[in-house]
C-alpha cells in the first residue's frame, strides 16, 4: 500500500511540473519571475527561472504570462480585452 502512494504521488508532482500555467506576475528579478496562479483560496505562487533574457526590460508586475514549466526557455506574455480575459498568449 505505500509503494502505490509513493508511485501516485511521485507521478502527481511529475505531472505538475510539466503543466502549462498561466497566472499573473507579482515580481521580477534579472533571471527570475514569480508567478501567481491558481482560482481563490487555492491560490499558488511559483518563481521561474529563465536564463539569457533581460527580464526587467520585458516582464512587469501585473503582467499575465503562460510558461511550460519551472525552468522556461520560453514566457509567453498575453493580451487581455477591456474586461480582463485573456484573448491569446505570444
Amino acid at each position: 500500500m505505500k509503494i502505490i502512494v509513493i508511485a501516485f504521488l511521485l507521478l502527481i508532482s511529475v505531472t505538475c511540473n510539466a503543466a502549462t500555467i498561466r497566472g499573473t506576475v507579482i515580481a521580477v528579478t534579472p533571471t527570475t519571475i514569480d508567478v501567481v496562479y491558481g482560482p481563490g483560496e487555492a491560490i499558488r505562487m511559483v518563481r521561474v527561472s529563465i536564463k539569457g533574457l533581460a527580464l526587467s526590460s520585458v516582464f512587469k508586475p501585473g503582467d499575465i504570462v503562460e510558461i511550460e514549466s519551472e525552468i522556461a526557455e520560453q514566457v509567453k506574455r498575453c493580451q487581455v480585452n477591456k474586461f480582463g480575459s485573456v484573448i491569446n498568449c505570444e
